[in-house]
């Protein structure tokens, strides 16, 4: 008889089980409870270091060179970021926070790199990176699971763009004078400018997004290779042909030679800058530039200066000596002005991003001068006539960059700006202009001048006198790098911040070691040395001194300093400055160029 197999499935082998497999669920549970704790502490620490990087980064970003001052170092710039982030709560090495200058800009797409680079003097941003090793957990051994190294890294960019011009003034500006210059350049000689048109033109402000906008581009990089016909289109749509600046513009644009010139010539940006859209340039700027732009051009196609003639209803302030009626003025431009928008940085090749240049020109004058018959020692009567005085002047013009910019920051809403400047030198005197350098060539003047009436005038020698004239003078050259004061402001209402104008004028005409001297003497062809001649020697240096400092001072200072070149200076002018908010990026490497 086969005995029925009982199976045993009761609550006693159940127990048994239980007993084995609950310590090893309750040990899992726990296991995962800690590696949850731990984890939620790995990442609040992740947190906590990000933030602190990027705190750090932003401190320190002030003191890249786009932003710092006149003053940067590496020192300063690991000093804000380590105060920023201890500010955060950091309390590790300082050596932990590794600080790197660089550039962050936008790459292909939507893409950000950060490069590193070698001068501190290329930077616009500051990398932060911060490591540190830490147990996997905090309730086991280490010894069991290891040790994990965090890391947190952040880049900040702060830079601000500015725009700036040598291209000249409308303050004291004979309207008429400049209107005549702008007339030759249109070959329209009635040309005038009255002193309404040109405060307006003065005061008209362009945004850079509406130029490129009507020019159908995005970036201002886009625009440099274009034809200065489209950026004469471009004025005269945005202001409107009814206003003088747009009137103008639409002149120049049937100008000869403006074919020949593109807007690189008139606009000084280099490729690497990123220009907002919202930066400004002032109208004056541009048809300034463009104008002596085309007129250099016209002068290479020619080989002819522009001349200037019929000034005498101009009304200006001559000698009463001077027949203003034959005033001519013959103006070579040697190399024109150029309006710079861009940052306080160096390119990879040292060189400033932002430079401007002053105009460099040259003037030949003539005029006719005369003074009334006068007694001399009661011996004779002696009348200078007409005295023709050719004058050239090289006003050698001047260049320049932006070198420092300290941000706004804080409760301070300006910036503070620091431009080096080099006026070249400054030579004038008698003789002519080289036509393919503008250089001036000295000459002396050999003249026979005036009547001399002797005996009660029983006896008149006409002309009476020869002599050699001879002007000189010069300004040399010098190199400045000032910080402008006062500091722009970045906010001054709906209406925007006034231009300001920083004049570096070296003195006028008082700056110039400048003397007329007539020598080689001769009455009747024989040099003799006698009370009557020193008298009349006297006479004639006297006419030319004034002369000179006449037509110097009624004529080339003004229309220089109208076009941005004074005698022995330069006037630069802040147009705007647009400083946007820091830029933050995350975990972005750091790439080496």
């Amino acid at each position: 008889m086969i005995s029925p197999v009982i199976s045993r499935t009761g609550p006693s082998r159940q127990r048994g089980a239980l007993i084995f497999i609950t310590p090893i669920v309750i040990s899992a549970v726990l296991l995962m409870i800690a590696l949850a704790l731990d984890g939620a502490r790995l990442y609040s620490l992740r947190s906590e270091m990000q933030s602190q990087v990027d705190a750090a980064a932003t401190a320190a970003a002030d003191a890249a060179q786009a932003c710092g001052g006149d003053t940067i170092t590496l020192a300063t710039m690991s000093q804000r970021a380590l105060a920023a982030a201890q500010a955060q709560g950091f309390s590790g090495n300082p050596d932990d926070l590794v600080v790197t200058p660089g550039l962050l800009e936008a790459g292909s797409g939507d893409e950000v790199a950060f490069h590193a680079v070698p001068d501190l003097a290329q930077s616009n941003a500051t990398h932060v990176r911060y490591q540190r090793s830490e147990p996997i957990s905090r309730l086991l051994p280490e010894s069991v699971l290891g040790s994990v190294t965090l890391e947190a890294s952040a880049a900040v960019r702060r830079e601000v763009v500015a725009t700036i011009s040598a291209a000249g003034s409308t303050a004291g500006v004979d309207g008429g004078l400049l209107g005549a210059l702008l007339g030759g350049v249109l070959g329209q000689p009635g040309y005038s400018l009255d002193a309404t048109d040109l405060a307006s033109i003065g005061n008209t402000l362009f945004s850079v997004g509406d130029l490129l906008a009507d020019l159908g581009v995005d970036q201002l990089e886009d625009a440099l290779p274009l034809g200065a016909d489209e950026l004469a289109t471009a004025i005269r749509n945005v202001a409107g042909a009814a206003t003088p600046a747009g009137d103008l513009a639409g002149r120049l644009l049937s100008a000869n030679g403006i074919e020949s010139v593109a807007v690189s010539d008139v606009i000084s940006a280099l490729a690497d800058t990123r220009v907002p859209s919202d930066a400004n340039v002032r109208a004056y700027d541009l048809l300034v530039s463009l104008a002596l732009n085309v007129l250099q051009q016209q002068q290479l196609l020619s080989g002819n200066p522009l001349v200037l003639n019929n000034l005498a209803p101009l009304g200006l302030p001559l000698v009463s000596a001077i027949d203003d009626s034959s005033l001519e003025i013959r103006l070579y431009v040697n190399r024109p002005p150029t309006v710079a928008i861009g940052p306080a940085r160096q390119n990879s090749n040292g060189d400033w991003l932002t430079t401007f240049r002053a105009p460099d020109l040259s003037l030949e004058v003539d005029v006719s001068a005369g003074l009334p018959t006068i007694n001399l020692l009661g011996l004779a009567e002696f009348g200078i006539g007409s005295l023709q005085v050719p004058l050239s002047v090289d006003l050698g013009g001047g260049s320049g960059a932006l070198v420092s910019a300290r941000c706004a920051r804080g409760g301070t809403n300006s910036v503070q700006f620091g431009m080096a400047l080099e006026r070249d030198a400054l030579e004038l005197g008698t003789g002519q202009v080289d036509t393919a350098t503008g250089a001036l060539v000295p000459d002396t003047l050999s003249v026979q001048v005036g009547h001399l009436k002797l005996l009660a005038g029983l006896l008149t020698l006409d002309p009476a006198l020869g002599a050699d004239i001879v002007v000189d003078g010069s300004v040399g050259s010098a190199s400045t790098v000032s910080q402008v004061t006062p500091a722009y402001p970045l906010y001054c209402g709906p209406s925007g911040c006034e231009r300001m104008v920083y004049d570096a004028s070296g003195g006028g005409l008082s700056s110039a070691d400048f003397y007329a001297q007539v020598s080689d003497l001769q009455v009747l062809g024989a040099s003799v040395d006698t009370s009557l001649i020193n008298s009349l020697l006297a006479v004639v240096e006297g006419l030319v001194n004034d002369i000179t400092t006449s037509v110097l001072n009624s004529i080339v200072n003004p229309l220089a300093e109208a076009l941005g070149v004074g005698i022995g200076g330069m006037q630069v002018s802040i147009e705007s400055a647009t400083q946007q908010g820091s830029q933050l990026v995350e975990g972005v490497p750091i790439l080496q160029n």
